[in-house]
């Protein structure tokens, strides 16, 4: 997880601060601030549009007018994961346990997309681990 400049204050959100400045909203000229959901969604329909432009389409037409917002709701969906924090979803899941054994999880659906070709993909993971004194809650792996 990247770590917020000195002049930042420790409780901002880090979900959302990457490497890139482009996700960052007022980044030039000050320390940067994570984007809200409602930044992203505009920007990200704004982008969408252009891309309907780009390709020959009309996006104010009938069968396109929403198309911007869906796609854009849709990608944030696909990348919600870039949200999540690993210790937040983890939470109180962990359980001290004298169990050596492997502990699986199986057939566990995921969505994503393919970061070079912006692509959506999915299918079925399995997990399986030897823990070592703690064990995860079942249900923060799937």
């Amino acid at each position: 997880m990247p770590t917020l400049p000195e002049e930042n204050p420790k409780s901002t959100d880090q979900r959302l601060l990457w490497r890139c400045d482009s996700w960052r909203e007022g980044a030039v000229g000050g320390s940067p601030v994570p984007m809200t959901r409602e930044v992203r969604m505009t920007r990200l329909e704004e982008a969408f549009r252009t891309i309907l432009e780009c390709v020959g389409e009309d996006p104010c037409r009938d069968g396109l007018a929403e198309t911007p917002a869906r796609a854009a709701k849709s990608i944030l969906f696909l990348t919600k994961g870039y949200e999540e924090n690993v210790e937040l979803v983890v939470k109180n899941a962990r359980f001290d346990e004298d169990y050596n054994e492997m502990v699986t999880v199986k057939d566990i659906e995921f969505y994503s997309l393919c970061e070079h070709h912006l692509i959506p993909f999915y299918g079925k993971i399995h997990i399986g681990y030897i823990p070592t004194g703690k064990v995860l809650g079942l249900s923060k792996l799937a």
